[in-house]
């Protein structure tokens, strides 16, 4: 009995550290995910005013 109350401490602890490592994984996921749509946005915004500025040339061209 002496030896299961040993080991029973050793095993929540790697049941916590199992735990905490998925939840950083997880968190990990979401701020990747975060900074790729933030990426995407940016991307949309600089080609939209990349265009803008073209269109403003050719304008000025004619």
């Amino acid at each position: 009995m002496e030896r299961y109350l040993y080991i029973s401490p050793a095993i929540i602890a790697l049941f916590i550290f199992i735990y905490m490592r998925n939840r950083q994984a997880k968190r990990n996921d979401k701020m990747r995910e975060r900074l790729h749509k933030r990426q995407e946005e940016l991307m949309q915004i600089l080609s939209s005013q990349k265009d803008k500025t073209e269109n403003k040339e050719d304008d000025n061209r004619l």
